[in-house]
């Protein structure tokens, strides 16, 4: 019985991937663009990406009549579509066709298995912070029913002060749609064993695809990334506590300093590596650091719509608009983009999403 439970749940996993896949693919056909990607998994690995990206802000901008901050992600992700159409790179590449590579496919479908068997087999691995994800969960179903993207359930109440708070929204709208499609419902259930394990199998393809541009080796580039996936399960908590008496480190002070950062040193790696905000970081960052790697401009458009995807991702155009900034390159007056994104993305949450008047919208429908 667990057998069919893990296969029926492993085709639901496979499908979510395929179907951003061809999302992905379908909107670079919409648009008749051609990258510069000659390996078929690599392609995969980016396609598969956007296809998240661009469903789950649709998906949010359909589903919360357009009171979302997924509004903030239109103009990031029109400029990625017009820097690929423009590129000059690409529009020599009308006759690239895509390369099959057995070993290269085989490798990829080795990580989808073996990522879902570990999943399986550490079935508690999504329940570290069980609260939490039981909370995202409901959130993601409430988000659904009512339209309203909030994380206060007040927020639903007639005369109560509507409050917008920044979230994880677009993972969480996907989800949603995720559990009508596969779950029932089950919004939980999704999260953990669909949702989440195909975003991270897209993660670990799209760090496999960044290594082949420097590690031509398939062979090395697929042990290279099993040891990313395997890496979080090395137990450092019990390796710490047994050379602490040989090294004199006291251990009181350490945890401190753990704590400092959110988590106790007995805090498994792999409980962070497997988190919705991690998650979210490394796909958005190994997205834009493959655009990057073939065209620059697009990676603007991508950094950009970061933010959208949760608060923290700030980071990431923040810290490229840095390097850019500073680099001795020429610069690029493109680059002034960046700091309008993060500008339109705080002047929709101030002054827009937390009006209370715009909350007649959800009233309308």
């Amino acid at each position: 019985m667990a057998e069919v439970h893990f296969f029926i749940f492993f085709l639901k996993y496979l499908a979510l991937i395929l179907i951003y896949f061809i999302i992905g693919h379908g909107i670079l056909r919409l648009f008749r663009i051609k990258v510069p990607i000659s390996s078929f998994v690599q392609y995969f690995a980016w396609s598969s990406g956007l296809g998240f990206i661009f469903s789950s802000v649709i998906i949010a901008l359909i589903f919360s009549y357009g009171k979302t901050i997924a509004l903030a992600a239109i103009l990031p992700l029109a400029w990625f579509i017009y820097s690929l159409k423009k590129d000059e790179n690409t529009s020599n590449q009308q006759n690239l066709k895509l390369d099959f590579d057995l070993k290269e496919i085989i490798s990829a479908l080795l990580l989808l298995v073996i990522l879902y068997m570990i999943i399986n087999i550490n079935k508690n691995l999504f329940y570290v912070e069980g609260a939490e994800n039981i909370f995202r969960s409901n959130v993601s179903n409430s988000m659904f029913y009512t339209n309203q993207e909030t994380t206060n359930s007040y927020n639903f109440l007639d005369g109560y002060k509507y409050n917008y708070s920044p979230y994880h929204y677009m993972i969480l709208w996907a989800n949603g749609v995720v559990a009508r499609l596969f779950t029932n419902g089950k919004a939980l259930s999704a999260y953990l064993y669909i949702t989440n394990p195909a975003l991270l199998f897209i993660v670990i393809l799209l760090f496999y695809s960044l290594l082949k541009l420097f590690v031509k080796n398939t062979y090395i580039s697929f042990f290279l990334s099993l040891v990313v996936l395997f890496f979080p399960f090395i137990n450092f908590p019990n390796i710490i506590l047994k050379i602490s008496p040989i090294l004199n480190i006291n251990i009181e002070k350490l945890n401190g300093i753990f704590y400092q950062f959110g988590f106790p040193i007995n805090y498994p790696i792999l409980y962070i590596f497997f988190d919705l905000k991690t998650i979210n970081f490394l796909l958005l960052l190994l997205i834009g650091v493959y655009t990057y790697s073939f065209n620059k401009k697009a990676s603007i458009g991508i950094f950009g719509v970061s933010p959208v995807f949760s608060p923290l991702l700030l980071t990431l155009p923040a810290s490229f608009f840095s390097i850019q900034l500073f680099t001795k390159k020429e610069k690029k007056i493109h680059i002034l983009l960046i700091p309008l994104f993060i500008i339109i993305y705080f002047v929709l949450i101030k002054f827009i999403l937390s009006s209370q008047n715009n909350i007649n919208a959800f009233n309308e429908f």
